[in-house]
Order: C-alpha cells, then structure tokens, then sequence
C-alpha cells in the first residue's frame, strides 16, 4: 500500500515545472542517460510512444527504460512536450504507467484528450487514471473509478473495450549505439567528447504491446 502512494504521489506530481528547449528528444533522452544516470554502456533498449498529447499538430515523445520498471504499476516515462518550435521536458517529476493498457483519446470525465490507463490495486481490482494536460500545459493526473475486471463482468468489457488493440498507442523499441562514449570507467565520469550529434539510432520499429510481451 506505502509504494502504490507513492507511485501515485509521484503520478500526481506537475510535470513541467522546469522548461528546457530541446530539438531532438531521442538525442537528448539518450544523452541525458550517458551524463546523469551513469553506466548506460550497455544501453540495450528504449521504449518510445509518441501521440500529439497538446493537440498542437506535433508529435509529443513518452520514453523510459527497462531500469524504470515500478513493479505492476507500469514505468516511470519522461515527457518531451512540443511548444511548436522546440520541446520541454521536467526530469523531476516522471508519471508512472503501463503501456499494456493505455487508451488516448477523448476522456469524457475530464471533458478533453487524455492517456487513459489501468492502476493495479490488488489482484482482483485496479483504479482507472487519466494522465492529462490542463489549460497551463501542466501534466495532470485524475482517478476515475474502480473496477474489476476479474469479478465483474460488466468492468471486464469496459476494460476490454477500453484497452482494445485499436486504442493502444504503438510502443516504439529503439536499439541505441552509445559505442563512441565506452571507455576503462563508467560511462558517467566519461565527459571528454561527448556529444548528442554522435548518438546513433541504430534501429527502431513501431510494435504493438502483445509483440512487446512476446519479445
């Protein structure tokens, strides 16, 4: 019970608070690992979505990484938001979700778009939470209700409908080449010549979550 409040602490948590322009946030994410998280040599994998999530016109970029892992409650994901020329992005404050069940689209309790997902609470029940911008581009996060798919049957067909392979945002899985950063040391304390244009995307395909589940 403490770790699912605080992961919902976390969730709950204003997710712009501090604006940084980017250009290329699959650059600067991978970037950012090297510098700040230290000991990424072996960086295998990346998961990516990227939905318009302020209905600018511009794709909006969610990325995390195997180590982000919360246990049943999903991944912590860092938001790269568009603000038309460039993209902001908050490392403080990182919503947790599950891409497995994940809806986008227009969320009639909040009355706007939103990345609708499935919160486990237990093994028989789960709360529905909306991930949302408000009218200040600021991430918020809003309990719906609780269900149970497992017991209700009428809560199942919600889920199903709900979480349907047509609502699911393809997850993207990028294999990244951080060879030109390796050195004796941990790749943290190796600065000399580090520079996000070196950084290569060596592959990456859209996958749905069932052929993510079966990697």
């Amino acid at each position: 019970m403490k770790r699912l409040s605080a992961l919902i602490t976390l969730m709950l948590s204003p997710l712009f608070a501090l604006a940084v322009q980017i250009e290329d946030p699959e650059k600067d994410f991978i970037y950012s690992l090297i510098k700040s998280e230290g000991g990424y040599e072996g960086l295998a994998e990346v998961k990516k979505i990227n939905i318009d999530f302020n209905l600018d016109g511009i794709d909006d970029y969610f990325f995390t990484i195997p180590e982000w892992s919360m246990g049943r409650g999903g991944d912590m994901w860092l938001v790269y938001l568009s603000d038309g020329n460039y993209y902001n992005v908050d490392w403080e404050n990182r919503p947790v979700f599950r891409d497995d069940s994940l809806y986008y689209g227009h969320v009639e309790n909040i009355g706007r778009q939103g990345l609708l997902t499935y919160f486990p609470g237990s093994s028989r029940d789960g709360s529905l939470m909306v991930i949302f911008l408000d009218d200040e581009n600021v991430v918020n996060v809003k309990k719906i209700k609780t269900i149970s798919p497992k017991e209700s049957s009428e809560d199942r067909k919600l889920y199903e409908d709900l979480f349907s392979k047509n609502n699911i945002p393809l997850v993207e899985r990028l294999s990244v080449d951080t060879s030109p950063f390796k050195s004796e040391g941990p790749v943290s304390k190796y600065t000399g010549g580090l520079n996000k244009d070196d950084i290569q995307i060596i592959s990456g395909s859209a996958k749905t979550n069932d052929d993510l589940a079966n990697k």
